[in-house]
């Protein structure tokens, strides 16, 4: 149970805060179960909260009730499951909104570790100013071949239907090879691929259909010595839309001296 109060006119210059002029009590509880050593299961925990957002002058912002389970068990294996039931107001209208959230991680041994996360419910179209239905999914994936090399690759895919009709669809791979030489001197190559799809009709203003990316970096770190560190790198960047397929944008060749100064 607590309460945080940020005034109108408080800044934040050294820190991130999302949102000021709000008065936010809260409540949150748990309850933990504890396996045995032998177990099958390491950890039980169930638990509520609630949460309510309103200005420094009593105007209603967001209300949030949570409830959420979670699991711990053996491999290092983790599920976690929230249920949201809201009411929020945005652009001079209130929408009550039902979601759901689920995920699940384990890690087998040193080298390997993979989960997936899920979303499904309800979701504010914030750029029409309405209530639609979202789904997403994201596997991820980590390996590391030995003590040098470590990949990572992960997916993410949504789409949000808005009265019944698809608004978007979106998916956004990326994967990363880092290779360690040594203590001082790493490899690293990342690959993005972006795929938007758009329903023109759904929307209340213009909007290309498609919209392409793919994104190549390649970096070359090396540390002189603990305070400095030498980069260099490239990038490049396709772009595609309806009727016009990937082409390239832009190249970038970059190097870069960090130095730490001790005063």
């Amino acid at each position: 149970m607590g309460y945080q109060g940020i005034g109108k006119d408080f800044r934040a210059d050294l820190g991130f805060m999302p949102r000021v002029n709000v008065q936010n009590p809260y409540f949150f509880t748990t309850y933990r179960w504890v396996g045995e050593e032998k177990n099958w299961w390491r950890e039980f925990q169930v638990g509520v909260l609630l949460d309510y957002f309103e200005d420094q002058d009593g105007k209603f912002l967001h209300r949030e009730f949570r409830y959420l389970f979670r699991y711990q068990g053996i491999l290092q294996s983790f599920v976690g499951f929230d249920g949201y039931i809201d009411q929020t107001f945005y652009n001079g209208k209130k929408f009550k909104v039902a979601h759901y959230t689920v995920w699940a991680s384990s890690q087998p041994n040193a080298d390997l570790s993979f989960g997936i996360y899920t979303f499904l419910g309800d979701r504010v179209d914030y750029a029409n100013t309405r209530l639609g239905k979202r789904i997403q999914v994201n596997p991820y994936l980590n390996y590391s071949f030995g003590r040098h090399v470590r990949m990572s690759f992960d997916h993410i895919f949504e789409r949000m239907n808005v009265e019944g009709d698809r608004l978007y669809t979106a998916n956004i791979s990326q994967g990363t090879v880092i290779y360690q030489v040594s203590t001082r001197l790493f490899l690293r190559s990342i690959l993005q691929y972006v795929n938007y799809g758009y329903n023109p009709e759904n929307y209340t203003f213009n909007i290309d259909p498609k919209y392409k990316k793919f994104f190549t970096q390649l970096l070359f770190s090396y540390k002189i010595n603990p305070r400095t560190v030498l980069f260099i790198g490239y990038t490049d960047n396709y772009y595609g839309h309806q009727g016009i397929g990937l082409t390239q944008s832009d190249r970038t060749f970059f190097i870069k001296i960090g130095y730490a100064w001790v005063i």
